[in-house]
């Protein structure tokens, strides 16, 4: 197995680390990253066999080429990894939105079966190789969104590639509902413990500081906003629409919240959370024993 990744971040280089435990001495990794003293990293500590800063020296024979940069690099990269790779290699993304990769396919690269959009949903909120785990894919999921012109032999092989590493796989044909869920079931709650650290820290002017005082919920609800900034000021820009209509809604919700507050309306409060309440504890029996 011949592999070159393209980003050898927290993503890239668990996906180097979970493809040597699977593959084991047959596999030889190439790394594609920007940074020199990454692509040192992964050198000295055995993450790949040759490392390069352009996707011009990916090799021709290499069974797979995963790019893992963040969404605006793989998209700007698109074109010239698609010029590079040789005729028989296979090619797929790991970018947590989807319609801008899988449009960017058919509009510029219509005939092109051997490219197939996916998306793990597993990370962290640190970033960086060193962060990288050979786990990290592990009973997640992969979703897998084809482009018009990918064949279904190369969506066969994408789900066999990535449950070797772990992960469990389901395609969605169509990428702007992938982009549409994802919205509620993480770009959302990420930009909104962004934005409650940002409320905290602005309120943070007492002789106390408020961060002394925090426990279990606060730790819960803001750990995501450790998170690479890069990589989800990406993943906000390309979802915007479906991430705005939901800020709008979700603003309707925090005004349901405050009216029931400020009239002392028990009822409406109670029932309420006896809503999100169910809806949190239905979501603990779908996630089978992951609530962390």
């Amino acid at each position: 197995m011949k592999l070159a990744i393209v980003g050898f971040g927290l993503i890239g280089s668990s996906l180097a680390r979970a493809a040597q435990r699977a593959y084991g001495a047959s596999l030889n990794i190439t790394a594609i990253d920007p940074s020199q003293d990454v692509l040192t990293y992964a050198q000295e500590t055995g993450l790949c066999h040759q490392g390069s800063t352009s996707v011009l020296d990916i090799p021709k024979d290499c069974d797979w080429v995963i790019l893992a940069a963040p969404v605006a690099a793989s998209l700007a990269l698109l074109d010239t990894v698609i010029k590079t790779v040789g005729p028989n290699t296979m090619l797929s993304d790991v970018g947590s939105t989807k319609a801008l990769i899988v449009d960017a396919l058919n509009h510029r690269h219509p005939k092109f079966e051997r490219f197939i959009p996916a998306h793990p949903m597993a990370g962290r909120e640190v970033s960086g190789p060193k962060h990288g785990l050979a786990t990290l894919f592990d009973n997640k999921l992969v979703i897998l969104t084809p482009a018009r012109a990918t064949v279904d032999a190369v969506t066969k092989a994408a789900e066999s590639f990535y449950q070797k590493l772990g992960a469990r796989t389901l395609r969605i044909d169509d990428a702007s509902e992938h982009d549409r869920l994802m919205g509620y079931a993480s770009h959302l709650p990420h930009l909104l413990a962004f934005a409650f650290v940002n409320l905290a820290a602005r309120g943070n002017n007492g002789t106390t500081d408020y961060q002394d005082l925090t426990g279990g919920g606060y730790r819960d609800f803001t750990r995501i906003a450790a998170s690479d900034p890069t990589m989800w000021r990406d993943i906000f820009l390309g979802n915007k629409d479906n991430i705005v209509a939901q800020l709008d809604a979700f603003s309707s919700i925090l005004t349901t919240y405050r009216e029931a507050i400020l009239s002392d309306n028990d009822n409406s409060l109670t029932e309420l959370m006896r809503e999100a309440q169910s809806e949190r504890l239905r979501l603990k029996q779908i996630i089978k024993g992951q609530d962390k």
